[in-house]
């Protein structure tokens, strides 16, 4: 993806390897070494996003979900199919890549950096007991190849995605817990709505309609996730697990499908002038 972006972009347009320092609402970006005035400037730096930072120094930045995040990816001829499981404090996710990669997840609450001297020892242990194929594709997986990351999100919302001609997009904006896999789906729809809002003339009116029309819905996925997490993975009380894992059961399988696929239900603007 970074190629494809890289590619279509003019030559000597990419500095890699800078670090910004410092952006003003009027789209001055300065980094270690210089200076550029722009007409428009996007924040997409990620969860720890220096220009969020610099131009709203009162937010108080990522906060600790609850849970550590274990991943891997592997080769498995004969893929299986996307699936998940769920039980006390703990969520297992395996989701099929192109050819035959398999990419599986594990979210299991803990206090923030707890760490393990062997973490493929220790879901080894934890998943002995659990149906296949968990335990096997952990057993597939050198210790080398998991990674484990404590789960971060924004502590609280921004009032605003945009300050003069400064934007914000994706988890700069609206890091997010991943209990519905739609980290990354809304930072590219908030890259379709931007370039749509930015086709009129007027950038800072442009960015007042990008922030209208983004910061509700992102929001809004940001806090259905986080509830998906205090519901799913995260919940340890055991009658509170017994009463979840009842009521799954008896759900018709269509009322949970429609619940799982309603996050990604968006109709995209369309780009250009017309």
């Amino acid at each position: 993806m970074l190629d494809l972006l890289r590619d279509a972009l003019p030559a000597d347009t990419v500095h890699p390897g800078v670090e910004v320092t410092d952006v003003d609402r009027a789209g001055t970006v300065r980094w270690n070494g210089g200076e550029v005035e722009a007409d428009l400037v996007v924040g997409a730096d990620g969860i720890h996003s220096t220009v969020r930072t610099v131009c709203w120094p009162d937010h108080p930045g990522a906060a600790y979900c609850g849970s550590t995040g274990f991943r891997a990816v592997i080769d498995l001829p004969g893929r299986r199919e996307l699936s998940g499981f769920i039980g006390k404090g703990v969520e297992v996710g395996l989701v099929p890549l192109t050819g035959e990669q398999l990419y599986w997840y594990v979210a299991e609450r803990a206090p923030r950096g707890t760490r393990h001297d062997d973490g493929r020892a220790h879901l080894l242990q934890q998943f002995a007991a659990w149906p296949e194929p968990i335990p096997e594709l952990i057993e597939r997986t050198p210790a080398h190849a998991i990674l484990q990351h404590d789960l971060l999100a924004l502590g609280s919302h921004l009032p605003s995605y945009v300050s003069g001609r400064v934007a914000l997009l994706g988890d700069a904006a609206h890091a997010m817990p991943p209990f519905l896999g739609q980290g990354g789906c809304q930072a590219i729809e908030d890259a379709v709505v931007l370039a749509a809002s930015l086709a009129q003339p007027d950038v800072e009116a442009g960015l007042r309609e990008y922030d209208r029309r983004r910061r509700p819905r992102s929001q809004a996925i940001a806090r259905q996730s986080a509830r998906a997490g205090r519901m799913g993975s995260q919940l340890a009380n055991p009658i509170a697990v017994a009463v979840r894992n009842t009521a799954i059961r008896l759900l018709p399988s269509a009322m949970t499908a429609r619940a799982a696929v309603k996050p990604a239900q968006w109709s995209a603007p369309t780009i250009g002038t017309g």
